[in-house]
């Protein structure tokens, strides 16, 4: 078994080194500085200052120490899970966080593979634009095309397009990075239809990444509190980005 085991790696490997940029989709956008490799340090050196406030959602440490409050030194740091453990300073259910943490009282929000386990992940944007100050930053990572897990909490894996739209201009945030990183090599099982079989998947991507700045409240309307998601349709901002015209019927798959 450790034979045919080495074998396999040897072939993965030797394929992967043929094939693995032929799977890749080039227009698709990485990020810029907020990726899974140098996120860490960007938000370091941007944020670790006198007098602010780091807030991480989803800050529990499970599969290892933190990331973000081992390397911090001057900025406050607050931790906040769902449960309690090691390195969570606040417990609660983050679509109720402004009752737990003062509005307009931090700096950065960070969180990492915490949104595809949120119910409503629209409360907790709201719910993170009250929190902020005006200019503060929000930084997020999270699964897009990776397996299922912590189920049955596991609801949303969101494309980078998707954060764009929890973040909009007109609820009141600025893009400033984001996009979509860790390249992923798929095919379809021989468990599947026929017709799919062993058929290889282009252009898969791992997590979604999303920073943006917050400019102003989120707008509200008479007699509600939280924000009309209608107006985060991205062609009120940009009368060009409209759904793609061709029909699918004519439109190749991509999938070879």
């Amino acid at each position: 078994m450790f034979l045919l085991g080495s074998v396999r790696k040897f072939y993965l490997y030797l394929e992967g080194v043929l094939f693995d940029k032929r799977a890749m989709i080039k227009d698709l956008p990485r990020p810029v500085f907020f990726d899974h490799i140098n996120g860490i340090d960007w938000l370091v050196n941007k944020f670790d200052k006198k007098d602010l406030t780091i807030l991480e959602l989803g800050s529990k440490e499970v599969t290892g120490k933190s990331r973000l409050k081992s390397r911090l030194s001057k900025a406050k740091y607050i931790g906040v899970d769902i449960s309690e453990g090691d390195n969570v300073d606040i417990v609660c259910d983050a679509h109720y966080l402004s009752k737990f943490v003062k509005e307009n009282s931090i700096d950065c929000i960070y969180s990492s593979s915490v949104f595809e386990h949120l119910y409503a992940p629209w409360i907790i944007a709201e719910e993170i634009s009250k929190l902020l100050k005006t200019g503060g930053f929000v930084c997020i990572e999270t699964a897009f095309n990776f397996q299922t897990h912590e189920r049955p909490w596991n609801f949303f894996h969101i494309v980078d397009l998707g954060l764009e739209v929890l973040f909009s201009e007109k609820f009141g945030f600025e893009k400033i990075d984001g996009g979509l990183d860790l390249p992923v090599r798929g095919r379809f099982s021989l468990l599947g239809p026929k017709y799919l079989r062993m058929k290889e998947v282009y252009g898969l991507m791992s997590h979604s990444y999303y920073v943006g700045k917050k400019i102003k409240d989120f707008p509200t309307e008479k007699g509600c509190k939280h924000f009309n998601w209608l107006l985060a349709n991205p062609s009120l901002t940009d009368k060009n980005n409209i759904y793609p015209s061709s029909e699918d019927n004519k439109t190749e798959v991509q999938v070879c």
